[in-house]
């Protein structure tokens, strides 16, 4: 009795697990953010508005902002205009990150 009870709890306790590990590195990007999953593969997964799985302990996930953000820009010194006059620039930037994968991929080529 006890080894037809070991023989059937068995598959079932390993089954749970393998679908612990598989449901703990489910994600789910929201549309405003990018997940990179990077790794475990040669090239990174983008993850943009839809689900994917990433596998724990092989893989990392990195969340990058794709809204408007504000940059201050102030500089020290006098910055020459076509006209040769000095001027001290103070201002302030929105920068957006385009939300497609292609731009995100190529950005990650580069560095």
């Amino acid at each position: 009795m006890d080894l037809a009870l070991l023989r059937t709890l068995v598959p079932v306790i390993l089954v749970v697990f393998f679908l612990g590990i598989v449901l703990s590195g489910y994600v789910k990007a929201p549309p405003d953010k990018a997940f990179i999953i990077s790794g475990y593969r040669k090239t990174p997964k983008i993850l943009i508005g839809r689900a994917g799985v990433k596998i724990p302990l092989l893989e990392r996930l990195d969340v990058l902002y794709l809204g408007q953000m504000t940059v201050d820009i102030k500089t020290e010194q006098s910055v020459p205009t076509t006209d040769f006059i000095n001027v001290n620039v103070d201002a302030v930037a929105k920068v957006r990150i385009a939300p497609d994968s292609k731009g995100i991929e190529r950005r990650l080529a580069t560095s």
